[in-house]
This record gives C-alpha cells, structure tokens and sequence, in this order.
C-alpha cells in the first residue's frame, strides 16, 4: 500500500509571518484612510470659513444686505425644505430693492431661514442659492428676491409674500372662487 505523506499540524497552519503582514497592512490602509478624511474634511472647513468671512467682510456686503432689524417674524409657516424653513413677517422700513421697486413699511414678506445647527455643506449651498437669486432675479416667472441676511449667525432670504402660496393653491382658491359664483 502506497501512503502519501501528511501534513503535520505545524505545517498546517499559516506562518505567523503572513498574518503579522496582513495586520499591519490593514492597520496602514486604516491610518492612510483616516488620514486623508481628516485632511479632506479640513480643507472643507478652511473653505466654509473663507465663504463665511467673505460674506461678514463689510467690503463685500452689497445692496441686498439686510439686518434684523427691518424684519419682523410673524411665525406663521408657509414651508420647510432641505435648508430649513420659510416663515411670513414683514419688512419694516421703506427699503429700495435692486430692482428699484420701493418695498412700503410693513409690506409682508416670506424669509428663508437656514437651520440653526446646520452642516457646511447646507450651509454653503444655501450661501450659493442666495448668490444665484441675486443674479436671476428679476425674471417674470420667479418670485423676486427682496434681500438677505449673510452676517451674523442666522442667514436668511427674504421674497417677495406670494399670498396664494404657489400655483396649486392659486388654482384651487379661484376654481373655488368660480363655482361659488
């Protein structure tokens, strides 16, 4: 009878060489991997805070700067989103808009206000909504920017009140309107 060699128990299990090198190659591939999160997330801050210091720089606050002061919440929700939520109130003051309409004291507005505790990434795009509302506002079919608030803690956009709300409920409130006529 033929017998064939067996492995021995020691030559059964792997070599303590081999599992030491996966070790550490998994423990590089884990440092390496933190390392570049880490760096990747304080370049986003460093980013964040140069948008942030751009707009608190009183040389780059425009004409659609508001404050506080010219806005009263009234606290009535008309929508949330991913950005936080809209509110109607009023705009105190007579205010000249970009546009050159004059907005009359107490005409009611809708204000856009970004969460409190809020990510970067939120916080940067709504910084970029508000840029982008500057540049297209105006159009016919785009409810008008009035202003915003950049400084400070609480950022904000404020439009122009649509009472209606959106087309939707325009289009309910005059069907409505009609059948009772």
């Amino acid at each position: 009878m033929i017998t064939t060699p067996s492995m021995t128990d020691d030559e059964k299990k792997p070599p303590i060489i081999i599992i030491c090198g996966g070790i550490i190659i998994g423990i590089v591939v884990v440092l390496i991997s933190l390392f570049l999160f880490c760096r990747r997330r304080r370049q986003q801050q460093k980013r964040m805070e140069e948008i942030r210091l751009s707009h608190q720089n009183p040389l780059n606050i425009d004409e659609w700067e508001l404050t506080w002061d010219n806005l009263m919440i009234k606290g009535e929700e008309l929508g949330s989103g991913a950005f936080g939520q809209v509110l109607q109130g009023k705009l105190l003051g007579l205010e000249k808009t970009k546009s050159g309409k004059l907005i009359e004291e107490k005409e009611d507005v809708a204000i856009k206000i970004l969460q409190r505790y809020t990510n970067e990434l939120s916080e940067k795009n709504f910084l970029n909504e508000i840029q982008m509302m500057k540049q297209i506002n105006g159009h016919k079919n785009i409810v008008k920017m009035i202003g915003c608030i950049t400084v400070g803690d609480r950022i904000c956009l404020v439009f122009e009140f649509c009472p209606y709300r959106d087309f939707l409920q325009y289009s309910k409130t005059k069907q409505t309107e009609l059948v009772s006529v």
